[in-house]
């Protein structure tokens, strides 16, 4: 597998084999009766009477109730642990309180059958179960195996980053992968795509489950956590989405903002960031040697003076990023500068709603020779122009589309990184 990139690999172990089995260990269900299976491979079929659960877990004392719960698998040779599996695919593994499960034979006599010789135990089918197990709601994944469904967390996460101490609501988070295969510290994603590596300052996170039954708090230890899923609903970055790709593999789907103060050989540039079109290290030079592109087609190399540029990502997170990390940044687009957008005002105020067709047609030509550039100014006052200039202002903006597409290269802001199809099912060690 060490052969294979990344981004396929994911694919291949996050490859969902069916929610009836729990790693390599077949959900027991039944029919039209409960069914019970012994260590020795007897099965007894009938009704459970246990009117609910109680489990002691590493995390806090939990109870279940029994209209949630639709099997229980015996794990551990000579300290047998439960693994509890609900309705909607959640896994608790711990202790239950009780010694015995009761169980009414169809024949009607009333057994108690030892916990310590139960291998499986199986619910019959309920009329209103899911067909498949979603994930849609917030997730935390335990490095033992369990898969516990809880509330939207109110508190935010602290996270240090090579961009400095981040604190990140839980509507900006994605996920946090503690047990990453290509960072030895946690990996963060966004809702905007972006991912980044960094670390949790928390020791421990408490979160309210969701069971369906009383309100129930436990407190998960970090180090016990491989995964805290918040959502699986990743905005996918299109071709219009400014990237910057960084060294350490590192991707932020998000635009520089601020000024840039750029040496060159000549001068010292200022450089409105928001004007930039792609900003890349030079192919010779030092740390802070870049090139850049301006939204007009000027090009520029020299060394930045600031060690830091500030991005703001899609997903309203702002961030310092150190220049020396930057590969490639693309903004495909680009903001005109402040002269060239009152320009683009006046040619739309009077010369797109001239009576004369020939200025209006010399309005037209001018604002297609500016390039996709002006599509955001254009989108802004189109709204205050008359109905006729709003048709117009249509047209050109469909034929700045087109122009922007046919001008795309392989480098106008790479792929995003693939996200898990599912999740990855290596939980129990028999």
């Amino acid at each position: 597998m060490k052969t294979i990139a990344p981004a396929l690999r994911r694919l291949i172990l996050n490859f969902r084999a069916g929610q009836n089995f729990i790693g390599d260990i077949e959900i027991l269900r039944g029919d039209l009766l409960d069914v019970v299976e012994l260590r020795s491979g007897d099965e007894f079929k009938g009704t459970l009477k246990t009117p609910g659960y109680e489990l002691t877990t590493f995390y806090g004392n939990i109870t279940l109730p029994v209209d949630k719960v639709i099997g229980i698998i015996n794990v551990g040779q000579f300290r047998p642990r439960q693994l509890i599996v609900t309705t909607d695919g959640q896994i608790f593994g711990g202790h239950l309180k009780r010694d015995t499960l009761e169980l009414q034979m169809s024949s009607g006599q009333v057994t108690q059958i030892p916990l310590s010789q139960i291998a499986r135990v199986g619910y019959r089918k309920r009329p209103d179960e899911p067909q498949e197990w979603t994930f849609d709601k917030p997730l935390v994944l335990m490095r033992s195996g369990e898969r516990v469904a809880v509330q939207m967390p109110k508190t935010p996460f602290e996270v240090v980053t090579r961009y400095g101490k981040l604190v990140l609501s839980p509507e900006q988070l994605a996920a946090v992968v503690f047990q990453s295969e290509d960072n030895h510290v946690h990996e963060i994603q966004l809702i905007d795509g972006s991912h980044f590596a960094g670390l949790l300052t928390a020791d421990a996170f408490e979160m309210q489950l969701d069971t369906g039954g009383p309100v129930q708090v436990v407190k998960f230890p970090a180090s016990a956590i491989a995964r805290i899923q918040l959502t699986n609903k990743v905005r996918e970055p299109d071709d219009s989405t400014p990237t910057i790709h960084l060294s350490n593999e590192d991707e932020l789907n998000g635009s520089l903002v601020g000024k840039l103060k750029l040496d060159t050989a000549f001068d010292t540039i200022d450089v409105n960031a928001p004007e930039l079109k792609s900003l890349t290290h030079a192919a010779e030079g030092g740390a802070n040697d870049v090139q850049a592109s301006l939204w007009d087609g000027t090009s520029l190399s020299g060394q930045l003076e600031d060690q830091d540029v500030s991005c703001q990502l899609v997903g309203g997170v702002t961030l310092k990023v150190p220049v020396v990390l930057v590969q490639e940044y693309q903004q495909p687009q680009p903001q005109p500068s402040a002269s060239m957008v009152e320009r683009i005002k006046k040619v739309v105020e009077t010369d797109l709603t001239s009576e004369d067709w020939h200025v209006r047609d010399r309005a037209r030509a001018q604002l297609m020779s500016m390039g996709p550039a002006v599509a955001a100014v254009l989108k802004q006052v189109r709204d205050q122009q008359s109905p006729e200039a709003q048709k117009t202002i249509d047209i050109i903006l469909a034929e700045l589309e087109k122009q922007r597409k046919s001008n795309k290269t392989g480098g106008t802001g790479g792929a995003a990184m693939p996200q898990p199809e599912g999740i990855i099912d290596n939980f129990i060690e028999r």
